[in-house]
């Protein structure tokens, strides 16, 4: 069976009681989206002998906070997937000061947290905005970013993306170069397929990088073609689902899908005795062969991953990806920053606050270019 939410904590939580409750579905993987993550890792605790493993929501408390023992994630927050873009902007573009507007819910806190740790940990500054998720008209918003700043980090996802940046380019004028940078959604490749001309040249922090000449993201590709080999109009962007391959909210759940079926013919299929041999498997999987880097899971079953930096493109009049740095194995304790028992990512967290982390001018240039 499956189930569709809608970004809402209420809306996940029925329809995985649906599938566990009446559908009687041993085995969850999902959801999507940040609130979600936490509604339904709280909820698998209350199911000990079942198995839930994460789809591609990013928001920090699902695993830092709730910690339930039998939810897995095999990729990271939000946070992770910003680790390097503070430091390079405030390295490498100049920033001092930056405006931040986020989605106001767990997801864009989380994405907007790993920036704001990031540059605040060089010394940078921050404004912050909160449009609730799903804005449409961004006019109020875009009236509280201050005239001058240094440069902005959009944390603003889905169809919201392009619709602020449209309305902002309509309201200021199109961003000078090297004052834009953004979290997943503005290098996803449905995002990508109608940026805006002026927003070419945005530096993006994200898990994956669709210009890579890897052998292991050759195979996933593949496979996606295989399997999917149909172009569809259902997509965001149009075509096969290979042309999303690079998309968090394709790769990540091929990952959660991969991981189970290891972790299942580790224990031969055994769900026996509250699934205990498979949640052991589980928490031992690795995914070395990842088609974005290795991929490991730390002591609350959280993903371990490698980070993009890269500039938004254009060759021949199409959008694209050049990724120029990596940050490998970043971890969700983001060099110290987050903990248990720190306050969740939210309206005035974290704090802006001068710290060493790991990878400070330590960014790696990527080796495939």
């Amino acid at each position: 069976g499956y189930g569709c939410a809608d970004d809402t904590a209420a809306k996940a939580l029925s329809e995985v009681r649906r599938l566990v409750e009446a559908d009687k579905a041993q085995i969850v993987i999902g959801p999507l989206s940040g609130d979600e993550g936490i509604a339904v890792a709280n909820y698998s605790k209350t199911q000990p002998g079942l198995t839930f493993i994460n789809g591609t929501s990013g928001a920090q408390d699902t695993t830092l906070k709730v910690r339930s023992p039998n939810f897995y994630r095999f990729n990271g927050d939000g946070a992770q997937w910003s680790a390097g873009v503070g430091d390079v902007a405030y390295h490498k573009l100049g920033w001092r000061h930056a405006v931040v507007i986020m989605d106001d819910y767990a997801f864009g806190w989380t994405s907007a947290a790993g920036f704001i740790a990031d540059f605040c940990a060089d010394g940078g500054t921050v404004t912050r905005i909160y449009p609730p998720l799903g804005t449409t008209d961004y006019s109020s918003y875009i009236s509280q970013i201050p005239q001058k700043f240094d440069g902005l980090f959009s944390a603003v996802g889905g169809t919201g993306t392009l619709d602020f940046l449209k309305q902002y380019t309509q309201s200021r004028g199109a961003f000078k170069k090297n004052t834009l940078a953004g979290n997943i959604f503005l290098g996803d490749p449905a995002v990508l397929a109608a940026v805006h001309a002026a927003d070419v040249g945005a530096l993006v922090g994200q898990p994956t990088n669709e210009d890579t000449s890897s052998a292991n993201a050759a195979a996933y590709i593949s496979a996606l073609k295989q399997a999917y080999p149909a172009p569809t109009t259902s997509l965001p962007k149009p075509g096969t689902l290979a042309g999303l391959a690079s998309s968090v909210f394709t790769v990540n759940y091929y990952m959660a899908a991969w991981a189970l079926d290891k972790a299942l013919t580790a224990v031969h299929g055994d769900l026996s005795n509250g699934q205990a041999a498979l949640h052991a498997a589980l928490a031992k999987t690795t995914l070395p062969d990842a088609p974005y880097g290795p991929v490991t899971l730390d002591q609350n079953r959280q993903a371990i991953v490698d980070n993009y930096i890269a500039d938004v493109t254009t060759t021949g009049g199409t959008p694209g990806i050049h990724t120029i740095y990596t940050v490998p194995g970043v971890t969700q304790a983001f060099g110290g920053t987050f903990t248990p028992t720190t306050p969740s990512p939210g309206r005035g967290q974290p704090v802006c606050q001068k710290r060493a982390l790991p990878w400070q001018g330590k960014e790696q240039t990527v080796s495939f270019h």
